[in-house]
This record gives C-alpha cells, structure tokens and sequence, in this order.
C-alpha cells in the first residue's frame, strides 16, 4: 500500500514562517486571579463569550482598558449550569458583590444566556447587550490588526494591505472567516460552515477521546512534536475518522495521526469555506478560537493560508 503523501512537521513550519514574520503569538497577559477585594469594590464591565463547548469571561474596569480577570469553562453539558458555575467560581475566589455597569454576551448561546440574567433581575435588563460573534470578534480585533501592522513596517515590511485584514474562527461546531475594513472599523464579508464538523475543534475533541488522552492539550503537544503527517480525506467528519482508524490499524503513531488531522481540517476549511469571500493578499489574519490556544491548528492554518492565497499572509493569534 503506498504512502500518503506528507505534510512538513509542525515544528518545522513554526520556524520557517515566524522567521518570514508570517506567523506571530501575542502571550496573553490576562490575569487568572484576582484581589477579591478590589474586584468587588470597583465598577465592572463583564464579557462572557458562551459557545458549544466552552465558555469564556472576562472582567474588566468601566473604561475597558483594564482586563481584571479572565477565565475559561466547559460548556459541554446545560449552559444555565455553566453561568452558575462561573458565578459561582467567582464568589468562592472571594468576590461575594460585584459593582457590574454592563454585561456583553456573545457566542451560539448569548440569547438564552440574555434571557435567564434578565429573568433573575429584569430592573437591570438595559445592562445586559447581544452582539453576534462575528462583530464581536472583528471589534474586539481591529486594534491588534493595526498595531501588528506597526509592527511589521518597523521590521522593514513596507507592502501590508492596511485597507483590510482577515479573521478566522475556528469554533467547536463552527468555523467563520470575516474580511475587516480597518478604516471604517467595521466587517466587510463573511462565511459561516456548520454543517460539516471535518472543519471545526470538535474534531480534534473526538480523536482525544478515541485515543484515551487525558486533554486535548496532550493531544496538541503530541501533533506539534510529531516527525511526519499525511494528507488524509477531509471531506467530511466520517471519511477522516475512517482514515484515521486506518491509519492506527497500519501502526502510524498517534502523534502522526493527530498532526495530520490538523492539516486535514484545514484543507476542509480550504476546499468548503475560504472560498466563500475573497481573501485580501498581504494582510493580516487574526487567528480566533479556543483551538487556536495550541500551536497545530493555527500553525497549519498559516502555512495553508501562504499556498491559498499566493501571497504573504501575516498570521496572528492574539490573545
């Protein structure tokens, strides 16, 4: 039976593009603690950004300059148990009141997550906002675009589209790709794909559970250290967890199979999505997504990107 054909390592396309500047991770400074006692008697705003598999807060002052704390949940079962728990974790840290001004929901369950906070204190439903995931994750991106294109002129990279830049998310039963007019600071296009999970996280879930790992943080480590990956079909969830079984039962190490089923989501990604919008050449491209918090994904996201779209795309993953 012949070989499929190979992908270079992960580790070799990190040093490869971060040393052409088309790959870049701004480490995340958030804070994971706080000081109980001066979150509970400043004024706040807090963001939760509620998905299909995970739920994420942040707490900042009223000004939103200053990120108080953040914090990530698993979201896999009852959403109204996991605002519970956030709530919850929240008081057992010590902050017993919290001084809220405004609360911003985003993410596949902001509207139920609207409707329990209003039903628990409808005097206060003008605090509570919606804003659909795609405005919210190109608002709360445009500044990390802009100053990473300061970045790269003061690194001697003078052609940078400053017209627009490009976003993608990958969720875990999601994936979108936003175009951003960075001078009207609003979204230009669009694409959404939910219907084949080939080309969305939870793939990635599946494969840890299926090899017995204990997170998918063990998976992560396991496909950027791996020394070769194969092309394998991505045409859908079925065919590639078919080829990955394949694979096992032809004695490819774990690692090998999971390395080539980050670049197997993203060749879906490729062949059913990015084709939707057109993709500015020599722009930025903000890498979104729980996923993008290990290095495969969005290591072979830049690298597929670079062959896509002909041209240098200078890939970041903010934090």
């Amino acid at each position: 039976i012949p070989k499929p054909t190979e992908y270079p390592t992960m580790r070799g396309v990190k040093a490869a593009i971060e040393g052409r500047h088309l790959y870049n991770r701004i480490p995340n400074a958030a804070p994971t603690e706080f000081d109980a006692g001066r979150l509970s008697n400043t004024p706040v705003m807090m963001g939760l950004d509620v998905g299909s598999s995970m739920a994420k807060l942040i707490i900042s002052d009223v000004s939103g300059n200053t990120i108080l704390y953040k914090g990530s949940y698993s979201n896999a079962g009852d959403t109204i148990e996991t605002i519970k728990k956030i709530f919850a974790d929240i008081i057992a840290k010590g902050a017993d009141t919290l001084k809220i001004s405004q609360i911003g929901l985003t993410g596949s369950a902001r509207y139920q997550v609207q409707k329990s906070l209003i039903n628990i204190d409808p005097q206060r439903a003008d605090r509570v906002s919606v804003l659909v995931e795609n405005y919210a994750h190109a608002r709360g991106s445009i500044d990390y675009a802009r100053q990473h294109i300061e970045r790269l002129k003061a690194a001697g990279i003078d052609d940078i589209n400053e017209d627009f830049c490009l976003l993608i998310d990958i969720g875990g039963e999601d994936t979108k790709i936003s175009s951003i007019a960075l001078k009207k600071s609003e979204l230009f296009d669009n694409a959404m794909n939910v219907k084949c999970s080939a080309g969305t996280g939870s793939l990635i879930d599946t494969l840890t559970a299926m090899f017995f790992l204990d997170d998918i943080s063990v998976a992560s480590e396991l496909a950027f250290n791996a020394e070769k990956a194969y092309a394998i079909n991505a045409t859908c969830a079925v065919f590639l967890m078919e080829n990955a079984r394949k694979l096992q039962a032809e004695a490819y190490g774990i690692d090998e199979i999971l390395a080539s089923a980050n670049w197997a989501i993203v060749e879906n990604m490729a062949r059913t999505l990015w084709r939707q919008i057109e993709l500015p050449k020599q722009t930025i491209a903000l890498l979104h997504g729980q996923t993008m918090l290990s290095e495969p994904l969005p290591l072979a996201v830049a690298q597929r990107l670079q062959s896509y779209v002909g041209d240098d795309t200078y890939c970041l993953v903010p934090p």
